[in-house]
This record gives structure tokens, sequence and C-alpha cells, in this order.
């Protein structure tokens, strides 16, 4: 399997990606060895592995966010190359310890929390600097193969740190362990960085911090992906603590049976990833995780993106264009539909008329709009729109930001109860007035 990035996307974001490569890599051969050396080495058991994974995994709870601020602090790069260089310092350790024959639990632990210091770091600023290198409709496709390297390591890694460690020894997985990182950290040294002409004033770390936690907790996407997050690492690291330990001393498997069957796991991940643009094609958009870049295309007449249409009371919602910043949609409204009064707190909206006259209220005051008309309705505008003419209308919507839209005309396709409507609404911050408070709506 080639991890190779398409030939669209920059040249230098190809050094990047053999870099993420090499570094999943050094960091899975490096998590696989930790528990078989162990067991096999220290003579732990189920709970002294538990206690090792603890250790090696609490970086990424404690400093995932302060580890952020220093991305948005420093050039990203230079950080990405040192933290790979920690990593491969806590690796020649363990070597250093297991020819002198000195390692004990406590050490590895140690080091290995050390050298997840180095992972939770290179982690979090990848992302951040793919902006800097891929243009905004590719970062998509960047971030896939990103992902795709990543579960490719996590597919391989566990399998090949196994092998090496039951066929040629633990000291050999560190080798190549510690290699593959300093390979990650050589390639990030010929990229070049584009830095801002000004960086914001640099504020208190915990302030920072703080608010970076309260920004995460508070958005409506951004929060399920943390929780999902969360219960995913916690799962799969609680199986690793008590899986290495019960497979070689109660299945009597070989350290490179358990690699391989760890290994087993990682291969959904990569499946997905490569099927990653074609569900994004068929799932609808309310069930996506968030909401990406833009991406680049032409919307066919009487089509929607993803073939998206909508019925809703009546009214037929095209979904034309669909990013975490905008969101557009063309609707067919037949003679006596519309929408009641009603607010959109968190977005903007404007409405251009395509065909057929709208009868809209804005705020107080009943007005009409034609073809070639745009209607601009700022968000917490209490508005409401008819087709109250004996021709059917077509106009093209949009909102800013995205929001929930798109989920709420999920739930609300063929929905013909007025009063769900209105509760489903509310749920996705859309707010409709009281009935009779708007005279002549």
């Amino acid at each position: 399997m080639t991890t190779t990035p398409s030939d669209s996307l920059p040249p230098a974001f190809a050094r990047l990606s053999w870099s993420n490569l090499s570094a999943q890599l050094s960091e899975q051969i490096a998590l696989a060895a930790a528990p078989l050396v162990a067991v096999l080495l220290l003579g732990a058991g189920a709970a002294e592995t538990g206690l090792l994974q603890t250790v090696q995994t609490l970086p990424f709870l404690l400093l995932a966010l302060p580890a952020g601020v220093l991305a948005d602090r420093m050039a990203r790069r230079r950080l990405m190359a040192g933290s790979e260089a920690l990593r491969a310092v806590s690796l020649l350790a363990v070597l250093a310890l297991l020819a002198g024959g000195m390692l004990d639990l406590t050490m590895l632990a140690a080091l290995g929390f050390i050298g997840a210091i180095g992972t939770v770091c290179y982690s979090v600023a990848a992302p951040a600097l793919l902006p800097s290198m891929v243009p905004r409709h590719q970062l998509g496709e960047a971030n896939r193969w990103l992902e795709l390297a990543r579960s490719t390591a996590y597919a391989g890694g566990p399998a090949l740190g196994g092998a090496i460690v039951g066929w040629a020894g633990a000291p050999t997985a560190y080798v190549i362990a510690t290699v593959l990182s300093l390979i990650a950290a050589m390639l990030l040294a010929s990229l070049r960085e584009e830095l801002p002409a000004s960086r914001p004033p640099r504020r208190h770390l915990l302030r920072e911090v703080s608010e970076g936690a309260y920004f995460v907790l508070a958005h409506p996407l951004l929060r399920p992906i943390l929780v999902t997050a969360v219960f995913f690492n916690a799962a799969w690291f609680v199986l690793q603590a008590i899986y290495v330990a019960y497979a070689i001393q109660n299945l009597g498997l070989t350290a490179a049976g358990v690699g391989i069957t760890l290994g087993i796991y990682g291969a959904g991940m990569i499946i997905g990833a490569l099927l990653a643009p074609r569900l994004m094609r068929r799932l609808s958009l309310g069930t996506m995780i968030v909401l990406g870049p833009l991406p680049k295309g032409i919307t066919l007449a009487n089509e929607g993106v993803q073939k998206r249409i909508w019925n809703i009371l009546g009214h037929t919602y095209y979904m034309k264009a669909a990013s975490d910043s905008s969101f557009a949609f063309e609707t067919y409204d037949p003679p006596g539909t519309g929408v009641p009064p009603h607010v959109h707190p968190t977005q903007d909206e404007h409405i251009y008329v395509l065909e057929g006259v709208f009868t809209l209220y804005l705020d107080g005051q009943w007005e009409t709009a034609g073809p070639g008309d745009t209607v601009r309705m700022p968000r917490n505008l209490p508005h409401a729109y008819y087709n109250r003419s004996e021709a059917p209308t077509r106009a093209l919507f949009w909102v800013s930001p995205s929001g929930k839209l798109a989920q709420l005309f999920d739930k609300l396709h063929d929905l013909e109860d007025p009063a769900e409507v209105v509760r489903l609404s509310a749920e996705c911050d859309v707010n409709f007035l009281p009935p009779g408070s708007v005279e002549g709506a």
C-alpha cells in the first residue's frame, strides 16, 4: 500500500506525510514493545502492564491543550522536529538500559511518559501546520492522507513490533523505532514554514488553556468529537493494558502472535480511511461528525450535493453547498406555502429570489421580493416568508455559519406534524415565534 499523497497536493506535503508515517510507526512499535518487554523480561502481570499503559498515556490527557498553546506560540515545524528528537532520546535511553541490564518497570514507564510527550506535541502540531502548506480547498484531502498514515501505523506497528520482539529481541524493536523517529525529524528539517507576519500577544498559559477547553466543550461539533475520542482511546488503552499479559500468560501466545492480533484491529482503520471520500458522498450531511472545508465542484440544476433533497411541509429544498462556514440550499415553494416567523440566534441568512414573488415579514414590516432581489436577515432578526401568489417560487437561501441547519433538514424530511417541526427546530437553533404573535402571519 502506498501512502504518498496525490500529485495535486503540494510537494512539501509529501515530506510531511512521510514524516508523519515514520513518526506514527515509531510510536506504535514502541507502544507494542513496551508491554511485551514488561511481561517477557520484567515478569509484569496485568496490574503492572495496566500501570505502564496509564503512565504512557497520561501526556495525552494532561498536555494536549498546553501543546496546542505551544503550537500557536512557536514554529510548528520546529516543535514537531524537537518532539521527535525527544522521543528518539527516550527510545535510546530504553535501549541503553536494556543493553546494560538495568531496565526496570519504573524506568520503562518514566521513559514511556517522556516519549509520549513528544507524540502529543507532534500530533497536535501536524494538523495545525497544514494550512501553511496546503490550499484551503485541499485540507480535507491532506487530512485524509495523515489519517491514512496513522491507520497504517496502527495496523502494521503492533504486528511489526510484536514480530521483531519475538524473532529478534526487544533491543532490535527499539533500534527500529529510534531510527524511524530520527527519519521523521530529518524529513521535517527541510520543510519551510510560512510564519504569520505578526502573532497575537502572549497571555498566561493557564488562561489560554482554560479558554481552549471552554471553546471545545461549548462547541456543538467539537464537544461530541472530544467525548468520542476520550471513550475510544480509553477503551483501546485498557485493551492494550490487560491484553498483552492475558494473551501471553493465559492464552500462550508468542510476542509475534500478540502483535498480529493487535494489528488486525488497525486494518479496519485503513479501510475506513480509504472509503472516507465515497462514504462522504453517500451519507447525509446531518450524520457526518463534523463539516469539513468546502469541496470544489459543480452542483447540477435540480440536484443537491450528495443527492440531498428534502421535502418539508410542502417545500422542496436542494442542498447546493455546505462547509463549516456556510450552507446554501435552493427552494421550490408552491403557492400557499410559507415559513412562519422565526429567529436564527446564531446565523445570518440571505435569500436571492430566482422566480416568483415572496411576501416577507422582516422584524415588524411586511415586504415583497421578486426575481433578482436579495433579502438580508441578520441573526436574531424575526422573519418569515410566504408564497401568496398563484405561481411557484424558486430562491437560493444561504446561512452563515452552517450551524445545525443541515441536521435539522434531515430530521424534518417528510415530517407532517407542525408541532414536532417547531420542537425539533428549537433543538437546532431555529426558534419559532408563538402563533398569533405577528399580525398577518
